[in-house]
């Protein structure tokens, strides 16, 4: 009996003694979700994160308070106090203030998750101030600008210079109006398209990079008048990024100052380290979202009426007609499994 009594007794320490480590196998699935996990697909934030709150012991304080933890990793990134890297912590900060803009729908915290993202990013500093392209918080950190400034900026994006108050201090945000001219028109209406689903094409056209893609309207005066003009109706693909110097020197100031930049998809910006990023597809879809039957479309092609409702036919196109480029009618681009990207304006059909 006695025997017995010890017999379990060791079991019992054993089993209390038992490692708390394990390792199991993942389907391809799930492993790939473990390594992509990220504020960007939920509550759940990045191991990187993770680690930066763990050792700062900000990991209870974040659980139970996230604006202080919040705050406190701020201040000591300010200080220069890492506990990892700066890199490391500035990813940290774009990540936990991009959840909780998303969390409370805050503008502000929104705008902070795209400057601390730009400032991990560092997209002109030099190869050893810059992530390696390896890392898959690279991406991560795209995205989260992005994101970040379609949610701090809104829908119509209204580009004007502007100051934000953030816990960090002011950031003064300008805009040169010549930003807004394209082609010798006037662009309104500009709208975020990275929220935006497309279906019925074939094909879905997107140019990786960084900033935010956008759509933005020409505005046309009542003098233009011409047989062949560009349409007023259908959206222009364009990058907005918002764009400070010395981005990882500005993001620890008490103040930042910051420029909007319009890129249109057509003309073309040297950027050694970090290419713009459009949404054709999408931005011309929207236009198209509410078109009229697409039977008319051969009838557009030579009655331009159909889209202004003027009283004189006109050849409408989304960009100025290059000499010796191809005319081709917006299904067809849209609905083509090879289209040429670049071969030239679409005419309206509608």
């Amino acid at each position: 009996m006695k025997k017995t009594l010890l017999s379990l007794t060791a079991l019992l320490c054993l089993e209390g003694c038992a490692a708390p480590i394990s390792v199991r196998k993942l389907s391809l699935t799930a492993a790939y979700q473990d390594r992509n996990e990220s504020a960007l697909a939920g509550e759940r934030l990045t191991n990187l994160t993770r680690t930066v709150l763990q050792r700062g012991n900000l990991l209870p304080l974040w659980q139970a308070h996230p604006a202080q933890a919040l705050l406190e990793l701020q201040n000591r990134t300010r200080e220069h106090l890492y506990t990892s890297t700066l890199e490391d912590q500035l990813f940290a900060l774009a990540e936990l203030n991009y959840l909780q803009g998303r969390r409370h729908r805050d503008r502000g915290a929104f705008m902070a998750a795209a400057l601390y993202a730009y400032a991990y990013i560092n997209p002109d500093g030099t190869a050893d101030a810059r992530p390696s392209p390896y890392d898959i918080h690279l991406r991560q950190a795209c995205d989260l600008y992005m994101f970040g400034l379609t949610e701090a900026l809104g829908t119509p994006v209204n580009l004007v210079s502007q100051q934000w108050r953030l816990s960090s201090g002011p950031v003064d945000i300008s805009i040169d109006p010549a930003q807004l001219r394209w082609h010798g028109h006037d662009v309104t209406d500009i709208r975020p398209v990275s929220r935006l689903a497309v279906s019925g094409f074939e094909n879905i056209y997107r140019q990786k990079g960084l900033g935010e893609p956008v759509g933005a309207l020409p505005h046309l005066t009542k003098s233009e008048n011409q047989s062949f003009q560009i349409a007023n109706s259908l959206r222009v693909p364009m990058n907005l990024m918002l764009v400070m110097s010395a981005p990882r020197q500005q993001i620890l100031s008490d103040h930042i100052s910051a420029s909007f930049q319009l890129t249109p998809i057509d003309e073309t910006i040297a950027r050694e380290h970090a290419p713009l990023q459009f949404d054709q597809t999408t931005a011309r879809a929207e236009s198209l979202n509410d078109a009229m039957d697409w039977s008319v479309e051969y009838r557009g092609f030579l009655d331009g009426r159909l889209f202004n409702q003027g009283d004189r036919p006109q050849l409408l196109t989304i960009e100025p007609h290059q000499s010796g480029s191809l005319v081709t009618g917006p299904s067809c681009w849209c609905m083509a499994r090879h289209p040429v990207q670049r071969a030239g304006p679409i005419w309206s059909m509608i």
